[in-house]
């Protein structure tokens, strides 16, 4: 079981102090034991699950992929 989860979305142009709080974001959320999901995309959602994975998080990314 993952425990509650949260998704963490934003821009994929983030600032520099944008990128800092969700890494934050994420290293508390993980901590606090949340899963933290997010589509893996440059910016901020990389940042939210690099930082779950920081604070010993399992983290989820969910890619929109087609079958082929």
């Amino acid at each position: 079981m993952l425990g509650p989860a949260v998704a963490v979305v934003g821009s994929r142009a983030a600032t520099s102090y944008g990128m800092h709080v969700a890494g934050q974001l994420g290293t508390d959320l993980a901590d606090a034991g949340w899963t933290v999901v997010s589509t893996g995309a440059l910016g901020v959602g990389t940042a939210a699950l690099r930082g779950a994975l920081a604070g010993g998080g399992l983290p989820v990314a969910v890619l929109a992929e087609g079958v082929d």
